[in-house]
Formats: structure tokens, sequence, C-alpha cells
């Protein structure tokens, strides 16, 4: 809510969260660092997606980190304008709402023909 609350007052702005999600910026895209609690880096989220009311943002992260249910943050802006710290917890999930099966395991044959 500080975020876009952040639109409406005085002073520096945080960057904005668009919905229903982030587009991709020019020259590689938007990238946040991702800290632990204590604030040593451990990843970089690439973007973010908005799925059943939930922020999700899509981070890469130290294996010893990507445990279900632990606790980062999210440094949230651009370089050199206001960041804000985003209370966020990892899902290890390729899309954690995601029920479908894996690419992979998909068996074509249940496909019908002429599609």
């Amino acid at each position: 809510m500080d975020i876009y609350a952040s639109q409406f007052q005085q002073g520096e702005e945080y960057k904005l969260i668009d919905f229903p999600c982030g587009q991709p910026q020019p020259a590689g895209g938007h990238a946040d660092h991702v800290t632990t609690l204590d604030g040593k880096k451990i990843g970089i989220s690439s973007g973010t997606t908005y799925y059943y009311r939930e922020l999700i943002s899509q981070c890469i992260i130290d294996v010893d980190q990507a445990e279900r249910g632990n606790k980062v943050i999210v440094q949230w802006g651009d370089y050199g304008k206001r960041i804000k710290n985003v209370n966020a917890t990892v899902a290890v999930a390729r899309y954690p709402y995601l029920d479908l099966p894996r690419n992979e395991n998909y068996d074509l044959s249940t496909v019908p023909s002429g599609i």
C-alpha cells in the first residue's frame, strides 16, 4: 500500500507496480535485489505478476535460500530512485497457482487432432 500511497504524497514516489502485471522495461527489463531479512543479497527479481489477488515476484535466488516459506525482502524500485523493501515469502514453484502438467510430462496423444 505504501507504494501506491506514495503516488499521492509529497516527495519522491516509489516506482509504480503495474497491474495486471509489470511490463518488461527497455534494455533487458526490470531487476530488483532480493535479500535476506538481515540484508544479505541472495538474488534478483526479474518481474512481477498479479495472480489470484497476490503479487508474485519472479526471482532467481541462492539455492540455500530457496526453501518454501522462507522470508525474504524484494527491494522494489529503480537504481538511484526511492527503494521500497517489500516483504516476500518464497514459494519455490514455477507458478504457485498453476496446476497444469509441465510441458515435458504432457501426453500429446491426449490432444485432439485438427487443433
